[in-house]
């Protein structure tokens, strides 16, 4: 907690405490990455070699909390495990196309990793493919794995033989798909929302 902090009475939620928790665990097994935790979506973003990573903490944080005080420090350990494990990623671009997801984030999510990089002495691995949307958004290009998902890069792009727009029409295509509503009412709203970019 910073000097203010102290002086206002400024507390940190049990929420952010727990996120504490695993990013300190992160730190310990040897992870380089810039980390942030983005209490709203109660996430952890990492910006590491490999680009951007996002570990969600919804359910480690509710298995948390229904476990026994001397159960939570491997509750902990096993998702810091999972977010410091790279992300297996589809070589075959078929399969790996049916994976990818269209992401829309603040601009300050970036701004805000880059200045901790800055503040903390590393330098933040940020090269991924995104679209410009608003001023204020940008559409984020990402890989659903299995524990996690990471933001795809343009040598992720080349391996593939996919260009931008082609992926991110793929990307819109894989959403409809997952999203448990009528694939073709959510196609369409999908290409009404990102048409500007895939054009």
């Amino acid at each position: 907690m910073g000097v203010l902090g102290k002086l206002f009475g400024s507390r940190k939620s049990p929420q952010e405490r727990f996120a504490d928790l695993v990013m300190a665990d992160l730190e310990a097994t040897g992870n380089g990455g810039v980390m942030q935790f983005d209490a709203e979506e109660m996430a952890i973003t990492i910006a590491g070699s490999d680009g951007l990573m996002r570990l969600n903490l919804k359910n480690a944080y509710s298995e948390y909390l229904a476990a026994e005080p001397g159960e939570r420090g491997p509750i902990v350990r096993r998702y810091a495990q999972i977010g410091s494990a790279p992300a297996q990623i589809q070589s075959d671009s078929g399969i790996a196309g049916e994976r990818l997801l269209p992401k829309l984030h603040p601009r300050r999510d970036n701004t805000a990793l880059m200045m901790k990089a800055v503040l903390d002495g590393n330098e933040a691995h940020l090269d991924f493919v995104h679209f410009s949307f608003t001023d204020s958004l940008f559409v984020q290009l990402s890989y659903d794995a299995p524990t996690s998902i990471r933001s795809v890069n343009d040598g992720d792009l080349e391996r593939w033989g996919m260009g931008r727009k082609e992926a991110l029409a793929k990307s819109m295509k894989s959403s409809s798909r997952s999203s448990g509503i009528s694939g073709r009412s959510t196609s369409n709203c999908l290409s009404v929302f990102f048409a500007p970019l895939t054009r």
